[in-house]
């Protein structure tokens, strides 16, 4: 009968430990670059929410465009600084009711809700970086600001709501 010796016993635990090892660094490894890769993807679909984000509220732009277009009179109480009468308050059911400042008011109101929903897109806008003309860097929030700010200005109309 064959003796079983003790050190061939030992050789054989070590090369299966060995084994595992290399398998738990291979798994290491592994998990380490399925982190880097998540990562990358969420990175990627936070970038592609914001230009949503940019898409929906340039589509917002143009249906607000597309409302002066069908009543200009409006526009110059929102662009041209020009402030809506004392009879803008009065409802559209009435005698004298004031139609273009009726229709200023209700532009007013659309734009300070459109106002509100870029506010709230601001932080996912400062992911969207631009470059101008002249080299220098800024964001998609900066511009959006900017245009609020002039526009809000601009419309004595806007302020007085």
């Amino acid at each position: 009968m064959p003796r079983f010796r003790l050190n061939d016993y030992s050789q054989t635990i070590k090369g299966i430990v060995y084994f595992f090892e290399i398998l738990a660094s291979i798994a290491t490894v592994a998990g380490v670059i399925g982190l880097f890769i998540v990562y990358k993807q969420l990175k990627i679909q936070e970038s592609e929410a914001a230009g949503n984000i940019q898409n929906q509220i340039y589509e917002k732009m143009v249906d607000i465009d597309k409302f002066f277009i069908e009543h200009p009179d409006a526009r110059m109480y929102i662009y041209n600084d020009l402030p809506v009468g004392a009879n803008a308050n009065i409802k559209c059911g009435e005698k004298d009711c004031a139609e273009p400042q009726v229709t200023a008011v209700a532009a007013a109101e659309l734009m300070l809700d459109f106002f509100s929903q870029v506010f709230i897109a601001l932080p996912s806008l400062e992911k969207i970086v631009l470059a101008t003309s002249d080299n220098k860097v800024t964001t998609a929030a900066d511009d959006w600001y900017e245009y609020v700010k002039d526009i809000y200005i601009c419309s004595p109309t806007l302020r007085d709501r």
